[in-house]
Order: C-alpha cells, then structure tokens, then sequence
C-alpha cells in the first residue's frame, strides 16, 4: 500500500501545484478586468480579428450606445464605414 502511495503521491503533488497555478491565473486575469473597469475610458481587448475579448464598464456603455463603437458578431467595428476601415486596418489579416 504504501509502495502505491509513493507511485502515485508525485502525480497528486503535480495535480496540486497546477490547481494552485490556475487559481493564481484567474486571480490575475480578475485583478486585471477589475483595474480596467475602473477606468472612465472604454477599454477593449480584441484579438487579432478584432473579435471582443474583454470590455471594462465604459465600453461595454459606448458599445450600448452604438454612436462610437458597436459590436457585430463579437467583433469590434467603428460607427461609420470609413473609420471602420481604419481600424480594421491596425489588425493583421483583417482588410
């Protein structure tokens, strides 16, 4: 039993320290959207298809308005059509 126990303790060890290291993950990634919501400027965090990752409180309110920034289909787009090429043109792959 304890041969058993010894095989499998390194295995729990590492269960352990990876629980440990996600939590510290999502204890970051939630420190840094509570930072980003306190700011009075709409923040996005898109990725490289200009698809939403994350928006603080003032962009989620610009994007509810609709007169700025709005989104289709999770991606973040411009009111007007030719300010929308401009920002579409700072995303790699995205004409």
């Amino acid at each position: 039993m304890r041969r058993r126990v010894r095989l499998i303790f390194p295995t729990c060890g590492e269960a352990v320290l990876i629980g440990k290291t996600l939590d510290l993950k999502t204890a970051e990634a939630a420190g840094l959207a509570n930072a980003l919501d306190g700011l009075s400027a709409g923040m996005f965090l898109v990725d490289e298809q200009a698809r939403i990752v994350h928006a603080n409180a003032a962009g989620m309110a610009m994007l509810g308005r609709g007169d700025v920034m709005s989104a289709i289909s999770g991606r973040l787009v411009q009111a007007g059509p030719k300010q929308n090429q401009i920002l579409a043109g700072g995303f790699p792959g995205r004409a």
